[in-house]
């Protein structure tokens, strides 16, 4: 019993003893750290030129497959056939433009 106890209590000193080497030496993994800058104009612009409140936002991609071939008497001919594959994505949005909003 005491033996398991004592290999346990080495455990967590283990455990321990690790974790601060790797937080003295890699550093702090919780730190809030930035690199990026944030211009303030640029910010301002970017709100402001929204100008809608929605209410409801739907975003879809739809695929259209198009195919077309010569036709002599309502038969295709082989060998002539022309295909187009569209691929359309796109958002849609249910609300109100505040643009059109006077104060």
């Amino acid at each position: 019993m005491v033996k398991k106890l004592l290999v346990q209590v080495a455990i967590v000193v283990i455990v321990i003893v690790a974790a601060g080497v790797a937080f003295r030496f890699l550093g702090n993994p919780f730190a809030v750290t930035s690199d990026r800058v944030v211009n303030v104009s640029n910010l301002e612009q970017q709100i402001s030129s929204i100008g809608e409140m929605a209410t409801l936002q739907y975003d879809y991609t739809n695929v259209v497959d198009l195919k077309d071939s010569r036709k002599i008497r309502g038969w295709n001919v082989p060998l002539t056939e022309k295909s187009f594959i569209v691929v359309l994505d796109g958002t849609m949005k249910i609300g109100i433009d505040t643009f059109d909003i006077r104060t």
